[in-house]
Formats: C-alpha cells, sequence, structure tokens
C-alpha cells in the first residue's frame, strides 16, 4: 500500500505538462496554418496584381495596335479624315521619334502621343488606364537594327510597384514593293506598247505630287516606259511601239521616253526581274489581300476603294474593269481590261500574262504606275512578251504620282512575327 502511494505521488502533475505539451503542439499548427494563409492571401494579391498590370500592358497594346492601323484620331485633330497628310501612319510614321510624338513631347522615344494622352510631356508619362485601381499603361515603337519590322512594346502597371511588359514584333509588308524605276514597267522580251494615237492621251513621268508638279528635279521624275536591256528598248522605241505615239503625249525631261531602267538609276527593278520573286510577291499580297478573285470571279462593288481607304485586290486570271474609280494596289496574273473613265490611284500589277489592254471612249486617268511582267508558271527568266496597249480616243492618261503611291502602301497592313512577355515586381 505504501509503495502504491509512493507511485501515485510521483505520478502528480503529468496530466498538466501532457495538457501544456499538446497546446504548444496546437499552438505551433494553429501559427502555421495562419502563416500559411497569410501566404496564400499575399501571393493570391501579389497574383491578381500581376493579373492587373498585365491587362493593363494588353490594353495599351491594343491603343496602339489601333492608332498604326488608323482607328484613332490624332489629339486635338479639327478633323479626323485619313487623306490628311497630318492623320496618316505607318510604321514608319509610327517608329519615327519627330512624327509619332506631340510637339510638345520631349520624351526621348516614340511613343505615339500624337494619339495617346500621357499624364507628363516626357519619359516619366503614362497613361490613365483606371485612376481608381491604379492601372496605367506606356507604349514604346523601336525599329529593330537590319530589319524593317518594328517592336511594339506595351508596359502596364498595377498598384504595390506590379509592372507587366508585352512586346509585340510587327511585319512591315509594305516593303514586299521597291520603288517603281519608270511610270510604265515591261519585263520581258520583245515587249510591246503605245499609249494611243490621240492627241487626248498623256503619260507623264514628272511626279504630279511635286510643288511645283513641273519640277524638272529627277528626283521627282521616272522615266514614262522601262524595260531591261538595249535590245528590248530599241524594240519599245520603234515606230509601231511607243516610238508610234503622237508628240506631246509624253511628258517627260529624260533624253528619251523609252529607257533602259538596267542601267538608269530612278528605283529598283521589280522583283529583280526574277520569276521566282514575282511569284513570292503574288503569294505574299494575296496574303494580305482585301478581296482574292479566283479566274470567272466578278469584282465586288467597291472593291477597289477609294483614297482615303484604299485596298488590295488580286485577281487570279484575266480581270475587266469598267468605268469606275479605284485606290490602292492592284494584282492581275491574266489580262486586264479597262473600259472608259477608269481611274486609279496607287499600284498596278500585271504578272505571269503581262497583258493590258486600254480601250478609249473616256477620260480615265491613272495616278502611280503600272509593272507589267510576262513568264510562265515554272519559268526561271522572264520570258514572256508583255503588252501595254491603249486604243481609241478619249484621255486615258498615266501620271507618276508618288502620294497615291505612297498613300497605297502607307495603307498596307503589318502583321505580327512573334509576341513575347516580361514580369518584373520591384
Amino acid at each position: 500500500m505504501n509503495n502504491r502511494i509512493g507511485c501515485l505521488r510521483q505520478e502528480r502533475g503529468m496530466a498538466l505538462v501532457i495538457v501544456m505539451f499538446a497546446l504548444v503542439v496546437m499552438t505551433i499548427m494553429g501559427l502555421s496554418i495562419a502563416y500559411t494563409a497569410g501566404l496564400e492571401v499575399r501571393s493570391s494579391k501579389n497574383e491578381l496584381l500581376a493579373n492587373q498590370a498585365y491587362y493593363a500592358a494588353e490594353a495599351g497594346l491594343q491603343e496602339a495596335l489601333n492608332v498604326i492601323r488608323g482607328h484613332r484620331c490624332p489629339i486635338g485633330a479639327s478633323s479626323c479624315d485619313p487623306v490628311l497628310e497630318s492623320n496618316k501612319i505607318s510604321l514608319g510614321i509610327a517608329s519615327n521619334l519627330s512624327t509619332s510624338n506631340a510637339p510638345t513631347d520631349t520624351a526621348t522615344v516614340p511613343r505615339l502621343s500624337r494619339w495617346l494622352s500621357y499624364n507628363a510631356p516626357d519619359d516619366t508619362g503614362v497613361v490613365t488606364l483606371d485612376a481608381t485601381n491604379g492601372l496605367y499603361y506606356k507604349v514604346q515603337v523601336e525599329t529593330i537594327p537590319g530589319s524593317a519590322d518594328v517592336e511594339l512594346t506595351s508596359t502596364g502597371y498595377a498598384p504595390l510597384g506590379a509592372k507587366r511588359t508585352l512586346r509585340l514584333r510587327l511585319v512591315n509588308n509594305s516593303t514586299l514593293i521597291t520603288p517603281l524605276p519608270a511610270v510604265i514597267t515591261l519585263l520581258g522580251t520583245n515587249p510591246s506598247g503605245t499609249t494611243g494615237s490621240s492627241n487626248a492621251h498623256t503619260t507623264s513621268g514628272i511626279d504630279s505630287a511635286a510643288t511645283p508638279s513641273s519640277n524638272p528635279n529627277w528626283a521627282q521624275e521616272k522615266p514614262i516606259i522601262g524595260a531591261v536591256g538595249t535590245a528590248n528598248v530599241n524594240i519599245l522605241r520603234s515606230s509601231s511601239n511607243f516610238g508610234g505615239d503622237k508628240p506631246g503625249t509624253f511628258v517627260t525631261n529624260f533624253p528619251d521616253p523609252v529607257m533602259d531602267i538596267a542601267t538608269t538609276n530612278t528605283g529598283v527593278i521589280p522583283f529583280n526581274n526574277d520569276p521566282a520573286q514575282a511569284r513570292a510577291f503574288i503569294t505574299a499580297i494575296s496574303g494580305i489581300a482585301n478581296t482574292v478573285l479566283n479566274p470567272g470571279d466578278s469584282l465586288p462593288s467597291g472593291a477597289l476603294g477609294t483614297y482615303s481607304n484604299p485596298t488590295i485586290v488580286v485577281a487570279n486570271g484575266d480581270l475587266t474593269i469598267g468605268p469606275i474609280r479605284g485606290a490602292g494596289i492592284l494584282v492581275v496574273t491574266g489580262t486586264l481590261t479597262l473600259h472608259g473613265n477608269f481611274s486609279y490611284d496607287g499600284l498596278i500589277f500585271v504578272l505571269g500574262e503581262g497583258h493590258v489592254v486600254r480601250n478609249g471612249g473616256g477620260n480615265g486617268t491613272v495616278n502611280g504606275g503600272f509593272v507589267l511582267a510576262a513568264f510562265g508558271n515554272t519559268s526561271t527568266t522572264m520570258d514572256g512578251s508583255p503588252d501595254f496597249h491603249t486604243n481609241g480616243g478619249g484621255g486615258s492618261n498615266v501620271y507618276y504620282n508618288s502620294a497615291s503611291i505612297q498613300n497605297a502602301l502607307n495603307r498596307i497592313p503589318f502583321s505580327v512575327k512573334a509576341f513575347r512577355t516580361d514580369f518584373t515586381w520591384q
């Protein structure tokens, strides 16, 4: 009995120890759960802010794309007419500091401040997306060395230093078209043609967009007819071709209306006189065209565009166009037949068949230029015979016009080549 009482005395306080130990363990577990919950809350908040910064950057990217696509009017503009020089936009304009930014902007990078409202006229400025929730963005347009591409960068900002940057590389498709070497360029062997026997016909190589339009500076002028090689030039100078046109129908300061573009430095020979490059051009321009016609298709109403809204049309096969007006870039792989008062502002390519038949009876004018190239589907050289022929009376005029050409090139859509994103927590 005495031994049992002694043992019981030794066990006094054990329950308290066990309870205290359990409380310590439970306290540690509780603190651990609370700490973990706090981390999850902070992580969720960080993720929320990161997402907000991402969406702010995305909003800035979309606004910049809207500007470059011509869907935004410059800040303070009295008119949003896209024909106005001050309203025009292109990748070149967007990436040039003096044309991208407002005159009062002292920022050192192109950031489209002519169209986007920054809250400071220097590099610190950002565009307010949602002031209540502390969301902002800023954009930057950069050229890529050794390339005609442009990188569009948009950085989004959210509270507590959250920042996200999106980068979009844009392909400048306007480089598909090189400067014209002549008003009417004929690529192939034994070329032929005439601008017509009527005195009413006028073909001018002097830039009608220049001031004054009669400026004899060769930098503002193109030869009337361009061909490659002495033999082809001599054929076109004969009395049965352009050499038989009436005096006064050609307006030029060059010594002859027909010139060898291989030796006359007024532009680049289209497609380097290579059918493979011409076929690649047809494929590329078809991919960004507003309208692509298959053989037998009719030209939809309004498809040829207007000066304020030029379009790209590709016709696979022959195409006949009546007395209408259009603007932009027209590519035909068969014979192009034009009737009456057909007028156009921009560039017309007739590639493959290389034939243009321009019927009279009207007073249409093409402001821009023609490129005719004749070659077969598998040809490795320009082995066909291009022909540009004008029939009948009326004023079927062709004027070289750099403004009409540039207006068409400015509206060539860019395409996205690459996209990437950065994340920074400050």
